[in-house]
């Protein structure tokens, strides 16, 4: 029986990427959220809250 549910915020930092270090790159929000919801852990349900960077590549 699960006792309480977790919701863990994960966003990812501005940083970027090792194979774009030498071009030009631009924040420009972020994607959709994305909920996984994973397996109980010690009779804990987890939710994961995921926001990915939308990034752009200036030439």
């Amino acid at each position: 029986m699960v006792n309480f549910c977790r919701n863990k915020h994960l966003e990812e930092k501005n940083l970027h990427p090792i194979e774009f270090k030498d071009q030009k790159l631009e924040s420009k929000g972020f994607l959709p959220e994305i909920y996984i919801q994973d397996f109980p852990i010690r009779n804990q349900k987890v939710t994961l809250c995921i926001k990915r960077r939308r990034l752009a590549v200036h030439n």
